[in-house]
């Protein structure tokens, strides 16, 4: 039993590093998306992918978070 303890703790951590990286990635794509609307006025199609991304990514943060939790 302690051997499959033992990988459920590996998964979680390995699932946690993921949940934090992925804050990490968001912030950085945020912060770019806010830069792009400073440059253009978010008009650009550079600047609508941005953003049509980063509401994906969120979603898929929000499920990982329900795992994580």
């Amino acid at each position: 039993m302690k051997s499959g303890t033992h990988i459920a703790e590996i998964w979680y951590l390995q699932q946690f590093a993921y949940y934090q990286g992925l804050q990490v990635f968001l912030l950085q794509r945020s912060l770019l998306l806010h830069m792009v609307k400073a440059n253009d006025g978010g008009t650009s199609g550079h600047a609508k992918f941005l953003s049509t991304t980063l509401e994906e990514h969120r979603k898929h943060l929000a499920s990982i978070k329900v795992i994580v939790n």
